[in-house]
């Protein structure tokens, strides 16, 4: 007969083992990476639009620009779109929006041909949609509206 030997530890040392990797687990955040491209004909030419975003937990970053080209001429329009939350804000001077992996996008609010529609009440740490679009006669749009 084999004498019985009796281990002790063992049970906790797997235990405390299996907790601590747990533990160590850093849990991240669902990101989406979105790009595509359209090509349509147009009267008299083509427009090509290019779109990319990038969503990470309740925060996006959206950047489309479209290309027009025909007998008529060419031209090009940006819009840029952030959903965030406030970390600078400056009435009428600047704002800067905070997305996912801690991505800053500062955009400021003054210049030549630029028009803006802020929610009056926005303020630092805020949510806000914000959106920037440049058209191809060079005018610059900043709209900016707190969401939840």
């Amino acid at each position: 007969m084999r004498p019985h030997r009796r281990v002790t530890g063992s049970g906790t040392a797997l235990f405390l083992g299996i907790v601590l990797a747990a533990g160590c687990r850093k849990e991240t955040t669902p990101k989406l990476e979105v790009k595509s491209e359209a090509t349509e004909t147009v009267p008299g030419g083509k427009r090509v639009t290019k779109t990319e975003s990038t969503q990470v937990g309740s925060t996006l970053v959206k950047e489309t620009e479209t290309t027009e080209s025909g007998s008529a001429g060419s031209g090009k329009t940006d819009v840029n779109t952030y959903v965030g939350t406030v970390v600078s804000y400056t009435a009428g001077r600047s704002i800067e929006v905070l997305t996912g992996e801690s991505d800053h996008h500062r955009v400021d609010l003054t210049g030549k041909d630029t028009s803006v529609d802020a929610d009056p009440a926005i303020a630092i740490g805020n949510k806000v949609r914000l959106v920037e679009s440049h058209d191809p006669q060079g005018r610059r749009r900043v709209t900016i509206s707190r969401l939840g």
